[in-house]
């Protein structure tokens, strides 16, 4: 069986220790990942992904993801590594050129006011196509239309849904990726995962105060 490992790197505003700790506690009220194994003082986590769409494909799919303050002390800088072993070629019964990856995050700003925002900061993008919108829901599907990430991609659409925090203190975020490669040896495109949590991110500080 193939192994694949590949590591992506993006900064965060917010500071090492709480950020670890809310990951953390995301992480342990989701059913579809096992915890295997944890480190608070180095702030790093290794999960397997145990039920998803995208085990379709792979045969295991594990994530570490290492938490460290900036440099410069302003906010933290976030390492993911994911080494996946996929199934041999004869066992894919999708197609081998569709991929889905999706993340998780809470923010702060009530799920109404942080989707309305969203689709505001949507509709003035001409990158990008709504293609399906539910405001009762909180979810919308947008795909991109115009874009030098398309080089690399026949098509490549995100699902947002947007939901109140179990616990009443804000929102939780579900971002869905779905994209189709023109080739297998294409890295996964992390840029409009980046670009959308930051873009909430943003909505999010825009919105409390």
């Amino acid at each position: 069986m193939a192994l694949n490992e590949s590591t992506h790197e993006f900064d965060m505003k917010s500071q090492a220790d709480d950020l670890f700790k809310d990951f953390m506690k995301a992480l342990k009220d989701n059913d579809k990942v096992e915890i295997e194994a944890e480190d608070w003082e180095k702030r790093e986590i290794t999960i397997n992904l145990i039920s998803s769409e995208i085990l379709r494909k792979y045969k295991t799919f594990k994530l570490t993801t290492t938490i460290t303050p900036r440099d410069d002390g302003d906010g933290s800088r976030v390492k993911w590594t994911g080494k996946i072993e996929k199934f041999p070629n004869d066992d894919i019964h999708v197609d081998p050129h569709i991929f889905i990856s999706t993340v998780e995050f809470n923010r702060k700003s009530p799920a109404e006011e942080l989707f309305k925002a969203f689709m505001e900061a949507v509709k003035d993008d001409d990158e990008v196509e709504i293609e399906a919108e539910d405001c009762t829901n909180r979810n919308a599907t947008v795909k991109l239309i115009s874009s030098v990430i398309l080089r690399n991609y026949k098509t490549l659409k995100i699902t947002i849904v947007v939901t109140p925090s179990e616990d009443g203190d804000g929102s939780h975020v579900k971002l869905t990726l779905v994209f189709e490669k023109i080739s297998d040896d294409i890295d996964d495109p992390y840029l409009p995962f980046n670009t959308a949590a930051y873009l909430f991110k943003m909505l999010d500080a825009k919105i409390l105060k």
